[in-house]
């Protein structure tokens, strides 16, 4: 490996008319790993636009390199909260355009310890109170879809960030008070759970930490059909969240062409995917592989979603089919190995796509109406609708 005094004299034949020796060149400076980075820190250096380019592809390819190699480090912990913490921490080593002054970790450690210098209650209402408007941590209005606001360090300096990512914090300092806080994955707007006098209630760490009560969800439910007991329901571990704060980088980095980015993260993605699918396989019974194999429901079966509407299935696939720009634009992301329905939604000309684990069978015996029904059903005896031979097109989703 080349010496690190050697780096100046490296970078100045980034310039050379030789690719081969450019190519060299590139190769020995990123032999110096995270070095390199330190040391152009050091080095007083006038950089022109081609070697700022080149020097910026080669620490941005060794952060990445870095984060692949200690991503899966979180993957057996068993504590929820140290998962998300170390999951978070390395999200944002990768994330940070520059060397910052502390750690997640010291940086959460301050908040409680802000915290206990002034309650002595382990209330998570007070605490909410605390960083949402005592210190000011609030929602980015202005700038939502800055990829930094998936960056916890940036956000704590900021006083700003999204809703998965105030969640986090609040969860986060909440764990080291021993405050129970846990995660809601309301579909479009993270919320956080909460026990207030033995009763559920939701705070919504975007809104200056605001109380929602169940009156409140039962108002929401009529918008978007997702009521109180389901969000009671809903299963909202670390790698769930982990899973969404990826897919709302992958959204944004594909919005704005970065293929790197996207595609980098889509990496990470299908590496956790891939994992927690074979912890799952692991813990069944031969019986219960076999079931999951087959798909639960049926074309022409009319079911109701989690998010409230009705329909009937008139095709499906044993995974999902769907691009990944349209499986990562979407704020929740079950598990693509699973079987996922062509629906028709009842009183609208939509056809939705959603997986099993989000359907339930409808037994309201109440019949659909949708404009392509009788194109792609014949009705039966008894209301049952049945799926006639009309082809149904291989979309792009």
């Amino acid at each position: 490996m080349s010496e690190l005094n050697q780096i100046p004299y490296l970078i100045q034949l980034l310039d050379d008319d030789s690719p081969e020796i450019r190519n060299r060149v590139i190769r020995q400076l990123t032999s110096f790993g995270p070095n390199l980075r330190e040391e152009l820190k050091k080095i007083e250096l006038v950089l022109n636009p081609s070697q700022q380019e080149t020097l910026y592809k080669i620490i941005e390819a060794q952060k990445r390199n870095y984060l692949k190699r200690l991503w899966p480090t979180w993957y057996p912990m068993k504590n929820d909260c140290e998962m998300l913490e170390v999951a978070l921490s390395l999200l944002a080593g990768y994330l940070n355009e520059s060397e910052p002054r502390y750690t997640l970790k010291i940086l959460l450690d301050n908040l409680a310890m802000g915290y206990r210098r002034i309650y002595r209650n382990r209330s998570p209402v007070q605490l909410a109170h605390f960083l949402f408007q005592e210190h000011g941590i609030e929602g980015a209005e202005n700038d939502y879809y800055n990829p930094q606001n998936s960056n916890l360090i940036y956000v704590l300096e900021s006083k700003k960030g999204i809703p998965i990512s105030l969640a986090s914090i609040f969860m986060l300092v909440g764990h080291r008070l021993d405050i129970p806080i846990r995660g809601c994955n309301f579909p479009g707007h993270f919320l956080t759970r909460v026990a207030v006098n033995g009763q559920n209630v939701f705070i919504d760490c975007f809104n200056s930490g605001q109380i929602i009560e169940r009156v409140e969800v039962e108002q929401i439910k009529d918008k978007t059909g997702y009521g109180f007991e389901d969000l009671l329901k809903e299963k909202t571990d670390a790698p769930m969240m982990i899973k969404r704060f990826l897919a709302n980088l992958i959204n944004i980095y594909q919005m704005g062409d970065d293929s790197i980015n996207s595609g980098f993260l889509i990496s990470l993605y299908n590496d956790l995917d891939f994992y927690l699918a074979q912890k799952q396989l692991s813990e069944l019974t031969p019986d219960q592989i076999i079931s999951q194999s087959k798909p639960v429901l049926r074309r022409g079966m009319i079911i109701r979603h989690h998010c409230g509407y009705r329909g009937i299935i008139v095709e499906i696939d044993s995974s999902c089919a769907a691009s990944d720009s349209w499986y990562y634009s979407n704020q929740i992301q079950p598990d693509r190995n699973q079987p996922w329905y062509h629906i028709l939604v009842h009183g609208t000309d939509q056809v939705t796509y959603a997986a099993e684990s989000h359907l339930v069978p409808d037994d309201s015996c109440k019949k659909i109406d949708h404009p392509l029904l009788l194109y792609f059903f014949d009705e039966g005896k008894g209301g049952r609708y049945i799926r006639n031979n009309t082809f149904w097109p291989d979309a792009e989703i």
